[in-house]
């Protein structure tokens, strides 16, 4: 006699046999390919704090920078490994990777179980079944091609959004020591104000100068001390943008940074075929060419599984008269009505679309690189003029006004007024100086691989 309970097992456990394996899903196993990318594009290494000894290496790290005036690098390099935005963005990595493993992995199979009471009496008949999709096992490799080009994809942007968020950081960090310069000429400029001022009423009482110059220099000193006042509020205000960057909070949001705008390099390093050099590193083309592999993977999915979208094969068991009846059972869709035509169109058009995608983003990158080494270009020229022009110029007016006004050539404000002039230039000399370097880090951005985001709003 037919033993059901063994039988039944039997055919499950040869079933389960068939599966593809249990795999296991490792989160951080496409963050190593990440952190690679971007250690091999910028200065700064890249840190996934998932709870482990890594976080204590990386709180370390950032305590030593933190310990000195910050420069831009390092700030750059803070934010990679502190900021919780950006870690929370290698979260993206973990769901690509559970999605490869389930596309790896075959459907469970289905146990049914029924009874039924003959109406005139007499025994019952239990009937049993199990049936797993057979079309599982030839899709399997169709559905794994698409998981890994969106794998792929997603470690492109990501490292994409680490190089971007350096780059924002850098900026972040160069407002902040074109501020503080600003602010350390204003004070100098409402300290001489002062001083001037108390030359004046000296004046008004040898009687030299009337009442209305006295009031005309008290309301420059008023105007120096306000625009004092609105550069030390735009100096906390980038301080904030920078420590949202760098992730820092408690002590660490009271961090220095260097006092002054780096100087300007002697020579530009010679970029070599930009175009060619953006192409060949930009992130999100390799983005968009994994995307289009997996545009591509579907099609291959959508024409196999067009006729065919299921089908199941499995044991069925019946038992009648005290006797278990065991055979082979098939189960497919009859395609009458749905042949699959809504499917395959839709893979094509979506193939179609990230082909047009990539296109439009070559043209995007050949902008970029082009416009960066322009914006390079044009601000060093701005700095050199104001370095070897515009400041000596302003220079000697000041040196020759002075002289004018020892021989009472000129009156107390005229020479005031030089002074601010002066005093101008070199505030429009710092600003110069910023443009060049936000425009170099952004030529640094296109030549990492990085070009998705680049916008006015860098430089918030």
């Amino acid at each position: 006699m037919y033993k059901p309970t063994r039988t039944m097992a039997t055919i499950g456990l040869t079933l389960i046999g068939c599966l593809h394996g249990c795999a296991s899903v490792g989160p951080r196993e496409g963050f190593g390919d990440v952190a690679r990318t971007v250690e091999a594009r910028t200065p700064e290494q890249v840190v996934w704090r998932t709870g482990g000894l890594e976080d204590d290496e990386a709180d370390q790290a950032v305590a030593e920078l933190l310990d000195q005036p910050l420069t831009a690098d390092a700030a750059a390099q803070i934010a990679l490994l502190n900021n919780r935005r950006l870690q929370a963005t290698y979260e993206q990595l973990g769901v690509a990777q559970a999605d490869l493993v389930q596309a790896g992995l075959l459907s469970n199979p289905v146990f049914s179980a029924s009874i039924t009471f003959p109406i005139d009496g007499g025994a019952s008949r239990p009937n049993l079944g199990i049936a797993q999709s057979f079309l599982d096992i030839f899709f399997v490799p169709l559905r794994e091609r698409v998981a890994k080009a969106a794998l792929v994809a997603t470690q492109q942007r990501v490292a994409d959004q680490v190089i971007e968020h350096a780059t924002r950081t850098r900026a972040a960090i160069y407002r902040v020591q074109a501020d503080m310069q600003t602010v350390t000429m204003l004070e100098q400029i409402a300290e001489e104000t002062r001083e001037s001022l108390e030359v004046v009423h000296e004046l008004r009482e040898a009687g030299q100068v009337g009442y209305i110059d006295v009031r005309n220099k008290e309301a420059l000193l008023e105007q120096a001390r306000m625009d004092l006042r609105r550069a030390e509020s735009e100096l906390e205000l980038s301080r904030e943008r920078a420590t949202v960057l760098m992730g820092l909070e408690g002590e660490g949001v009271r961090w220095e940074a260097e006092p002054r705008l780096p100087d300007l390099p002697d020579t530009e390093a010679p970029v070599a075929e930009l175009e060619t050099t953006a192409l060949d590193r930009s992130l999100e083309l390799a983005a968009i060419r994994a995307e289009v592999d997996a545009a591509g993977g579907r099609i291959g999915i959508a024409e196999a599984s067009a006729l065919l979208p299921t089908g199941d094969v499995g044991m069925q068991a019946q038992r009648r008269s005290g006797v278990w009846n065991v055979g082979p059972q098939l189960s497919l869709p009859l395609p009458i009505f749905d042949q699959g035509q809504a499917v395959r169109a839709e893979a094509g058009a979506r193939l179609r679309q990230q082909e047009h995608v990539y296109e439009a983003a070559t043209i995007e990158v050949r902008s970029a690189a082009r416009t960066a080494a322009h914006r390079v270009q044009i601000a060093r020229e701005v700095t050199d003029h104001y370095r070897d022009i515009l400041l000596p110029l302003r220079e000697e007016i000041y040196q020759d006004s002075l002289l004018q006004y020892n021989a009472l050539n000129i009156s107390i404000l005229d020479l005031i007024t030089v002074r601010q002039q002066q005093m101008d230039t070199e505030r429009e000399y710092i600003e110069a100086i910023y443009d060049y370097w936000i425009a170099r880090t952004q030529l640094d951005q296109v030549l990492a691989g990085s070009t998705s985001s680049l916008a006015p709003a860098l430089v918030e």
